[in-house]
């Protein structure tokens, strides 16, 4: 299989490139360099190394603090409208939701909501789990590796007491959590009375880039993990966070000979995907028009899904991971 297939190849040097220049842009702010204890990630496409030339880019901003000791309004005003002003001379396109997700989360927060009931309520849920899953850092990556650490290691409470064998299935858990709450939102939105065409359509395209980009962030993590050999240690998950979510599912599984076809189809479909994502929103959409080619796209979603899981469960009964599967 060639680790250099060039859709992938393309995708990912654009990503670094355009991920370079707004690291660049961001640094050299003043109103950033004046808080210290703040760090900027990227996630999504661009994270994941897959952007193209239509794609958003979706920023977190994570404080050293806590909401008691937190930014001024008037720092985090000035440090927005700055990002704002750099994403437009960039040609990027403009926040989602007006800007809705610009908001500065607090470190202590991250980690003192794991698993209670406010957790996705507040954003720190998703900010959490895409630092794991999906994230490059842009500002300040001391702290946001830093706070990484932390963040691993609240899921490895329990490793001193059981380092020979230790299984992360808090981590696990959680990962299949967020995917469950990926699905629950995208029907959330589905169930509201829809009589716009257009808005249907998006959701709809949301609902295929779901079944491709974030499945493989949630199960190829998740495979990587069952694929381990002997007890997980924080460092090889903070080891799985420096690599893309497609090179951490095909590199943990490299040498299972058994799954090198279903693997190798796996990747094409990728590459399909991110063919037909290359299109603008407008072009992308109109693909969903006509039924005959939305059913094709989505019952090709859905095989590649089932070829995820399929080898999902080879490692997870291979290494005894299966009763740890709360589907």
């Amino acid at each position: 299989m060639d680790s250099e297939l060039t859709p992938l190849k393309s995708r990912r040097d654009f990503s670094r490139e355009r991920l370079a220049h707004l690291t660049s842009r961001l640094q050299a702010v003043q109103e950033l360099k004046d808080c210290t204890g703040l760090c900027v990630y990227a996630t999504g496409s661009y994270a994941r190394g897959e952007a193209s030339t239509h794609s958003d880019i979706d920023l977190f901003f994570v404080h050293a603090g806590s909401v008691e000791k937190s930014m001024s309004n008037l720092d985090r005003m000035r440090v927005f409208a700055r990002v704002i002003d750099i994403g437009a001379e960039l040609h990027f396109p403009t926040f989602s939701n007006d800007g809705q997700f610009l908001d500065v989360l607090y470190a202590d927060e991250l980690l003192n909501m794991l698993g209670g009931p406010a957790d996705d309520y507040h954003n720190y849920f998703t900010a959490r789990m895409l630092l794991l899953l999906e994230s490059v850092s842009l500002v300040n990556e001391h702290l946001y590796r830093h706070i990484l650490d932390q963040v691993v290691d609240s899921y490895y409470r329990d490793y001193p007491d059981h380092a020979e064998d230790f299984r992360p299935v808090f981590l696990i858990n959680d990962v299949i959590r967020f995917w469950k709450t990926l699905c629950l939102n995208y029907e959330h939105r589905r169930n509201k009375p829809e009589h716009d065409k257009l808005k249907k359509r998006k959701q709809q395209v949301k609902n295929f880039k779901l079944k491709f980009s974030r499945l493989m962030s949630c199960f190829g993590t998740i495979v990587a993990v069952c694929a381990a050999e002997g007890p997980v240690s924080r460092d090889f998950i903070i080891g799985l966070t420096d690599k893309v979510p497609l090179a951490r599912f095909r590199d943990a599984v490299a040498d299972f000979n058994d799954l090198k076809p279903i693997v190798a189809s796996v990747v094409d479909d990728y590459e399909w995907f991110l063919n037909k994502t290359r299109l603008s929103a407008e072009e992308l959409t109109a693909l969903f028009d006509d039924s005959e080619q939305k059913t094709f796209l989505f019952r090709r979603a859905d095989e590649f899904g089932f070829k995820v899981f399929e080898v999902l469960d080879y490692v997870a009964k291979r290494n005894g991971y299966s009763r740890y599967l709360v589907m």
